[in-house]
């Protein structure tokens, strides 16, 4: 009995996935800036609008580049906690709350994709 072995499919293989591992770092923080930048879109269009200085003072940061990468987005306006949480006074107006939830759904299956497509070629 004689197998023969094409060793081209194994190095191929192996040359992909060096590719893909040194391509995941840089597709891993494009996916939180992704998803950081979608954060604070929705976070701004469900903020209430008097004078639109809540939402124009959302900014996002995003750090990373070893093992850890986050994300952070928000509004900077001293009183954009009260807005959300509420007073004694007001009612809470949960607009940062909304967006946390749309991306918490979604960022394992976003995950998910970036981590099937870690497939040979």
């Amino acid at each position: 009995m004689r197998a023969d072995f094409d060793m081209s499919d194994v190095n191929g293989l192996a040359d992909a996935l060096e590719v893909q591992e040194r391509t995941l770092p840089f597709r891993a923080e494009t996916l939180v800036r992704a998803e950081t930048a979608h954060g604070m879109g929705l976070s701004i269009a469900n903020a209430p609008y008097l004078t639109g200085a809540l939402r124009a003072s959302h900014t996002m940061d995003v750090n990373g580049g070893g093992e850890v990468i986050t994300g952070e987005f928000g509004p900077e306006i001293h009183y954009a906690r009260f807005v959300h949480d509420g007073t004694s006074r007001m009612a809470p107006r949960p607009y940062l709350g909304r967006a946390m939830d749309v991306i918490e759904d979604q960022f394992p299956d976003r995950v998910r994709i970036l981590i099937d497509d870690l497939g040979p070629g």
